[in-house]
């Protein structure tokens, strides 16, 4: 008879995407992050080993949105995100959608970003994108919820 070995669970949790539209929203002019580091930020917060980010699928991205913005319009307000200040690990944004990749490119030449072609110019390179790169503390606020500050 074969023994069964039983392989514990990694903790994780999941982080709603609007808390995720949140912190982008608070990522200054002239600076970036990667997806790594704001789940490094949350691991050490709640003590777990794997982040996931809840999938919001458009018919229900009004409902996410609107359970934590209370002015302006919510569309608006996750349309106008700075996607384009959300690199990759080594730096690069990917020319996935090329209207995409332009506009991105565009926001980040506007914001003095020098870009490189990297990959066989399939992807954009921030040059030096590491100097450019946010820090974040999280507090725990009245309820116990999550407070970023990007630093």
């Amino acid at each position: 008879m074969r023994e069964i070995i039983r392989i514990e669970a990694k903790p994780s949790i999941e982080i709603p995407m609007v808390m995720l539209v949140e912190i982008i929203n608070k990522i200054p002019k002239g600076r970036l992050t990667r997806i790594k580091d704001i789940e490094n930020v949350f691991k050490t917060f709640y003590g777990v080993d794997i982040i996931h980010f809840e999938p919001v699928l458009f018919a229900n991205l009004f409902k996410h949105l609107q359970t934590s913005i209370d002015s302006g319009d919510i569309f608006d307000i996750y349309l106008n995100t700075p996607w384009w200040r959300v690199v990759s690990n080594i730096g690069c944004i990917s020319k996935v959608d090329q209207l995409e990749f332009e506009d991105m490119q565009k926001a980040l030449k506007k914001e003095k970003f020098t870009l490189i072609d990297y990959n066989h110019k399939v992807e954009t390179r921030v040059k030096d994108y590491k100097q450019y790169l946010v820090d974040y503390k999280i507090t725990k606020g009245v309820n116990g919820e999550p407070i970023v500050k990007v630093i």
